[in-house]
């Protein structure tokens, strides 16, 4: 064909196509189902005829169909449609128009998701390994509500986004940024994840004298790289923002080094130019950081810091070296902190995340740093990193990893459950929750009851619920990890260089005696929480009549501190600690004399075998408690009539109500009987076995080796549930119905399960859910289709707090 003939070909098929087809536009892609919309048909060109556009959902049911006449040509018409009838993720508007005059009907679509509510409105269970298309829908039966997504901006990222909307998954964008936050901790093909820190440490060996071996790279003070991956953050979450990912995840096990492993990072100049600039306003003058470090720097650029091995051998190395390690915990906090606020200016709506959170300890695990830098953390079970990066950010989203394959696992998912953690990140590597057909495996099939109770109605009520107030503090002294760290270091020298991650992630003095405070204090119901240095000095123990302060192993504490932890003793609060604490300051250096001997011989500072000893029956603790005027409100006792031994206990408090959750610790065996006990009678319910509520002081418990026991507490008797509405409805309405109490609310907001069935008696799920009952009652819509059944419906609502359920029916026509 010529060249001619080719360009005549194609301005006649050109000319055989109309210039600009019918379209139908919609405010977004992703649509909030709240209200109605405007949906505007606009034809290639204006004219009369017959239009009829249906709403359909992806799998062909028709929601709404509008058939308008059009008498006079018209360039645009507005259609108003209700996305509170959305009953699936996706959903398509369908324009068909026939000309007045014309035998040639033309089409327009225009397709839409329905965007999930915003929060956190339940438990989330994440299958991190990826799943085909076809097996996504099925996930649900395992009560997965959500995966991962690599890539969010590619159009692979932008597929797997949609294809998750289609099945009523949630999402999370993973390591957005892990090249700056885990350099030395990354996954590269062909590579171990270490491969980095391991050619660093190489270096090190063969020249200890070469200090850029401790030049982080990139260093998290390079205002460069800052500027790069808080562009990256942004891009990504305002592309993100329509379809409202649960998180945005900075980085999976990230560090200043290898995950918490022990390094000499950082001292790049970018570093100790920021260094400097930190340590000015600490000290206040060149004299003062001299003094402190007793050093003689003539010029503050002349300020560096002592290395690890300095300290390792002399003590007048230590103050700087605490100081230098220090910095570097708040450097690290300092680049999250800045992650996080460049997801918030891409999104304000949008969750900054890190995975894979350490034990408290070196890489930037300082939680008094680090928990307040973003707003959700995948934490590992180690060091009671949960309970503290949750006490010290209240609104930090906890989530777990699920890797376990036994009872042991099933312990562990329920009893980080109790310790408030608000999601569980699933990892899959060999299929063994779900296979390629999204059906399961014996991991799914172990673990499944328990992630749909949590991701139920009884998980959304918890999730309403806050950690309740105690009167016991747990001092979180992260100088005195550092000082410990180091003492235990010494003998060996310089062989803590060949220390990896796994080693530093072993137990010590310091996180021995901090668990056993916790785990002591938790079986008998005193509710913890951990505070900072900071906190301590503002004078946080003498306003919410706090009446015991546990300093776990707090060998260094500064002047300050050892004058507020005096205070306290001296207003009538009880110390309690495994070592005679604060021998050294917070910068390491050894104090002349013991500072609280005085109250250890006047017993305002006591140190009890509960804080020494592996294992240590309750009574010592209970009795301490007692003494110190600290009483929790309920009590377990074993047959003998003392405190129950080998307990965790967690309260939770939710407007006027209390929920109690009650678990054997690990390694339990058999089932065991105890009595509960109340300084009141009190309406006391079991919210997992459907029992009435009893109004009683005490109560037995049967307690196995693995679930537990959860109780709702309130002196005011538990509320049913209200339900009315019309007791008639035509198909295509859109029902309304009013949910209630017939009483005083018991928690803030009552979370209740709805269940809508069919003229079959079936459940009809894309209506049936969770839903949330404020104290002044809600509205709640029923979208019946055009394509549904006729006949009797029905409607239940059943209350978590008292079990009692309200019934409407409504016959459909």
């Amino acid at each position: 064909m010529t060249l001619q003939s080719r360009l005549v070909t194609a301005l006649l098929a050109l000319l055989a196509c109309p210039a600009v087809a019918d379209e139908v536009r919609l405010p977004a892609l992703a649509l909030d189902p709240t209200g109605p919309v405007i949906a505007l048909w606009r034809p290639s060109a204006p004219a009369s005829g017959e239009l009829q556009l249906d709403w359909t959902q992806g799998d062909g049911h028709l929601v709404e169909r509008h058939r308008i006449t059009l008498a006079e040509p018209q360039a645009e018409i507005a259609i108003r449609i209700d996305l509170r009838r959305a009953r699936a993720p996706v959903n398509l508007i369908t324009a068909r128009f026939n000309p007045a005059g014309s035998d040639v009907e033309t089409q327009a679509e225009a397709r839409f998701f329905v965007r999930p509510a915003p929060g956190w409105t339940q438990y989330q269970v994440i299958l991190w390994q990826d799943a085909p298309a076809s097996a996504m829908p099925v996930l649900h039966r395992l009560g997965i509500t959500g995966t991962k997504l690599f890539r969010p901006l590619s159009q692979a990222g932008r597929d797997g986004a949609e294809q998750r909307l289609a099945a009523g998954l949630r999402w999370y964008t993973e390591n957005l940024a892990t090249d700056f936050y885990a350099p030395y901790h990354r996954w590269m093909p062909g590579r171990s994840v270490t491969w980095l820190f391991d050619q660093t440490k190489a270096r090190h060996r063969r020249n200890p004298d070469d200090l850029t071996v401790f030049h982080r790279q990139p260093s998290l003070s390079d205002p460069v790289w800052l500027g790069t991956v808080e562009t990256r953050l942004t891009e990504i979450a305002r592309a993100q923002a329509p379809y409202r990912p649960l998180f945005h995840n900075l980085a999976d096990e990230s560090g200043i080094a290898d995950l918490a492993a022990a390094w000499d990072f950082d001292l790049s100049p970018s570093s100790l130019e920021g260094m400097r600039v930190w340590l000015k306003e600490r000290h206040g003058s060149l004299a003062a950081l001299n003094r402190a470090w007793e050093t003689a720097f003539p010029t503050w650029e002349a300020v560096t810091p002592a290395l690890t091995r300095d300290a390792l051998r002399s003590e007048a190395a230590v103050p700087s070296w605490m100081e230098f390690k220090a910095w570097m915990d708040v450097v690290f906090a300092r680049a999250v902190r800045a992650g996080t606020n460049a997801i918030h200016r891409g999104d304000p709506e949008a969750l900054a995340a890190l995975e894979g959170a350490q034990a408290p300890g070196w890489g930037g695990y300082d939680y008094g740093q680090l928990a307040p830098a973003v707003d959700a953390m995948e934490i590992y079970d180690m060091g009671n990193a949960i309970e503290i990066a949750r006490s010290l950010n209240p609104k930090l989203r906890v989530l777990v990893t699920c890797f376990g394959v036994d009872a042991a696992e099933q312990h562990h998912l329920w009893r980080v459950w109790l310790l408030g953690a608000q999601g569980t990140i699933i990892w899959d590597e060999d299929g063994s929750v779900a296979g390629p057909d999204g059906q399961p495996g014996p991991r799914g099939a172990l673990f499944a009851p328990i992630w749909r109770e949590q991701t139920g109605a009884l998980g959304a009520q918890l999730l309403e619920a806050q950690p309740a107030p105690g009167q016991v503090a747990i001092l979180y002294s992260q100088a005195s990890f550092r000082m410990t760290w180091l003492l235990d270091r010494r003998p060996g020298g310089d062989a803590w260089v060949e220390r990896d991650a796994e080693a530093e992630g072993a137990d010590n003095p310091w996180r021995a005696a901090t668990r056993r405070a916790a785990r002591a204090l938790a079986g008998l119901g005193a509710q913890t929480r951990w505070i900072t240095p900071e906190a301590l000095l503002a004078g946080e123990l003498t306003r919410d009549g706090t009446r015991v302060l546990v300093l776990p192993h707090s060998i260094a504490l500064s002047n300050e501190e050892v004058a507020a932890v005096r205070g306290f003793a001296e207003a009538g609060g009880l110390i309690l600690a495994d070592v005679p604490p604060g021998e050294r300051d917070a910068l390491g250096r050894p104090r002349n004399a013991a500072p609280f001997s005085d109250l250890i011989a006047s017993r305002r500072l006591r140190l009890p075998a509960s804080l020494q000893a592996k294992e240590a029956p309750p009574g010592e603790m209970a009795a301490l408690l007692a003494e110190a005027g600290a009483h929790p409100p309920l009590a377990l006792l074993d047959a003998t009539g003392r405190p129950a031994a080998n307990l965790n206990i967690r309260l939770f408090r939710s407007g006027g109500m209390t929920i109690a959750g009650i678990q054997r610790q690990e390694g339990a065996e058999g089932e065991r009987l105890m009595e509960l006990r109340l300084p009141e009678r009190l309406w006391v319910r079991s919210l997992r076995d459907g029992a009435p509520a009893v109004f009683t002081d005490r109560l037995v418990l049967q307690l196995g080796p693995i679930e537990p026991v959860l109780l709702a507490l309130s002196a005011a008797p538990l509320p049913a549930p209200t339900l009315s509405g019309p007791a008639r409805a035509a198909l295509g309405d859109l029902v309304t119905f009013r949910l209630g109490l017939d009483g005083p609310a018991s928690a803030a907001a009552h979370v209740a399960r709805l269940e809508v069935f069919g003229p079959t008696g079936q459940v009809v799920p894309a209506a049936s859910g969770t839903v949330r009952v404020p104290p002044g009652g809600s509205l709640w819509h029923l979208p019946l289709a055009p394509g549904d059944v006729p006949g009797h419906w029905q409607v239940r609502v059943t209350d978590v707090v008292s079990g009692r359920a309200a019934v409407a029916t409504l016959e459909v026509r």
